[in-house]
C-alpha cells in the first residue's frame, strides 16, 4: 500500500490527494482484497504476539501521522492538533471497517460504494464545525 501511495501523482488539490491515498486502503480490486484479508489475520495475530504488535504499533502510528499531515493541509487553518488526530482516527475507523466488511461480503459493499462512504467521511472529517 505504501509503495501505491508514494506512486501516487502529485495534485494541486490537497483534498483530492487525501482521497487518493486513503483509497489506497480500500479492497476497491483483487490486490488490495487480498492486502486486506492479510491484514485482519495480522490483526489478529498480534493480539497474542508483542512483536507483531510492536510492528502494528509502529505501522499504525505512520499511517495516522500520514493522513495527519495531508488532513491538515486540506482543511487548512483549522482544528487544534488534538481534534484534527480525532477526526483522523475516525477516517481510519471507517476505512478499517469498510475494507473489512468489503471482504467478508463483497455484493453489499461493492467498489462505487466504498467510494462514496469514503467522500461522505471525508466531508464529515473536513467540515468546519468542531466534533464533539
Amino acid at each position: 500500500m505504501a509503495a501505491r501511495i508514494d506512486a501516487l501523482p502529485a495534485q494541486e488539490d490537497a483534498r483530492a490527494t487525501l482521497y487518493d491515498v486513503a483509497e489506497q486502503a480500500l479492497p476497491l480490486d483483487d490486490e488490495r482484497a487480498l492486502e486486506a484479508v492479510v491484514w485482519s489475520y495480522f490483526l489478529l495475530s498480534n493480539r497474542h504476539d508483542p512483536e507483531l504488535l510492536r510492528e502494528h504499533t509502529i505501522s499504525h502510528a505512520s499511517w495516522i501521522d500520514r493522513l495527519t499531515a495531508l488532513a491538515r493541509t486540506a482543511y487548512g487553518a483549522g482544528p487544534a492538533a488534538g481534534e484534527m488526530e480525532q477526526r483522523v482516527r475516525a477516517l481510519v475507523a471507517c476505512l478499517d471497517g469498510l475494507a473489512l466488511n468489503a471482504v467478508t461480503d463483497p455484493a453489499a459493499y461493492p467498489s462505487e460504494l466504498q467510494r462514496c462512504i469514503l467522500r461522505t467521511q471525508l466531508d464529515l472529517m473536513l467540515e468546519r464545525k468542531p466534533t464533539p
